[in-house]
């Protein structure tokens, strides 16, 4: 499939098709919500349909919970080996607030998830990432010790690092650390030996495989992430649909 220029400039330089939504992390945190980075679930109508603020199903530690997430830069922190390299839904978000990774990063989540813990004494929980990977093994090892100084903090996502590699490994590891606050899902799962629940995206209209269950949220009109909870369990194999 041909893909237009500028997308193939971006797809060929490994970076974003929108290099002016890329913002380093602020110093300071927005007057409206408290926060430097991260954001809150309901304005992301996939997450929570905007009708609802709280994780409804998944493991008792996430329900309850409101849910935060967080946005790096497409394929600048992706591995060369992701199957979506080219097609990722990125390349239709021009609006998205993608973070530059660096020190900044690190410092402002440290103060977003401090604010948190005054915020929300009940527990919240993180989505990485929207867009972008986990893009080194000290930064795997940063969420690592996020989550150890945070005992009411849950995290969840996927991953396209891959099975075998120091950073693919790094983040099993932190998945098998924190059972039932941790949940990555292993984009693309190619090993069968892999301890990472797969997370497949295929055509419209592709049967699952057996033990992979097909995405609720992209079934089902009145299913989001907040509702769903599938993927927060750290077991289930999921299947998505191209976007």
């Amino acid at each position: 499939m041909k893909l237009p220029i500028l997308t193939q400039r971006a797809v060929d330089g490994g970076n974003t098709l929108y290099p002016k939504s890329i913002r380093t992390a602020s110093e300071t945190p927005t007057k409206s919500t408290g926060l430097r980075v991260l954001k809150e679930a309901k304005d992301n109508t996939k997450l929570s349909g905007r009708s609802i603020t709280r994780i409804v199903k998944g493991p008792k530690f996430f329900r309850g919970k409101h849910l935060y997430n967080l946005t790096l830069t497409e394929r600048e922190t992706c591995p060369f080996t992701c199957e979506q390299w080219s097609t990722c839904y990125g390349n239709h978000m021009p609006f998205a607030h993608r973070h530059s990774i660096g020190e900044e990063l690190l410092q402002a989540l440290e103060a977003d998830l401090g604010y948190l813990d005054e915020k929300r004494p009940e527990g919240y929980v993180i989505r990485l990432h929207i867009l972008g990977d986990f893009y080194s093994v000290d930064y795997v090892k940063f969420w690592a010790t996020m989550v150890q100084m945070h005992p009411n903090m849950g995290v969840y996502g996927y991953t396209h690092r891959e099975y075998g590699t120091a950073i693919g490994d790094e983040v099993a590891a932190l998945h098998a650390a924190f059972p039932g606050r941790v949940a990555i899902l292993r984009s693309d799962r190619k090993h069968i030996q892999d301890p990472l629940p797969g997370a497949f995206t295929v055509p419209s209209g592709t049967e699952p495989a057996e033990g992979i269950v097909v995405c609720p949220e992209q079934v089902y009109e009145d299913i989001t992430c907040l509702n769903c909870g599938l993927c927060f369990n750290g077991r289930t194999s999921v299947q998505f649909l191209e976007h």
